[in-house]
């Protein structure tokens, strides 16, 4: 390849690249392609992993993944479509990534019953867990509602005892005696302050 002429000290040469440089080897190349291929096909043949990969990889395409070409029924426990898919990849009735795409819907069709039967086990435990509560607050109710009553009792049980008015009895006023007037601060004497 042509080369630049240096310009400093430092300065490494530089490769002149050109669309006509470019066009002109790849005329080389295609003028001798069946001699370059053929001499690659010999190196191959005799054992050059290096010349089988460079046949391989520039002249056939990647294999991509194509959906499954004939129906396939699996039946049973998970485990056991598991073991169809494996039985019909041995006998060569599926390719690889036709296996592959099976066990990966399996795997998930697994994950899916796990999540499943995990969330209806939450489910049950919340509800049984919800009942707990739900009879708790009802006893701590009911016990709230007795201790009110009996403490309610006890208060008028003592007011009772000191002689005072019962909280929700009805006093009957003609019955008692009319307290004594208290006497006044001041000697009796209401008009001085």
């Amino acid at each position: 390849m042509p080369q630049l002429p240096l310009k400093g000290k430092n300065v490494a040469p530089q490769p002149v690249s050109s669309a006509e440089t470019v066009a002109r080897v790849r005329r080389m190349i295609e003028s001798r392609l069946d001699d370059i291929a053929a001499v690659l096909l010999d190196a191959a043949a005799d054992g050059d992993v290096g010349a089988g990969r460079l046949l391989i990889e520039r002249t056939m395409a990647p294999a991509k993944s194509s959906p499954i070409k004939k129906p396939v029924k699996l039946r049973g426990t998970l485990e056991q479509q598991v073991s169809q898919v494996k039985n019909l990849l041995a006998a060569g009735e599926l390719s690889l990534d036709e296996a592959e795409m099976l066990l990966q819907s399996i795997e998930s069709q697994q994950r899916i019953k796990v999540a499943e039967a995990r969330i209806g086990k939450d489910i049950a435990e919340f509800r049984r867990s919800e009942e707990f509560w739900r009879v708790l607050i009802e006893e701590i109710r009911a016990e709230s509602s007795a201790c009110s009553e009996r403490i309610m009792r006890r208060l008028a049980r003592l007011q009772r005892d000191r002689g005072l008015p019962v909280v929700g009895e009805v006093i009957d006023v003609s019955a008692e005696p009319v307290p004594a007037p208290l006497p006044a601060p001041n000697g009796g004497d209401d008009d001085a302050f």
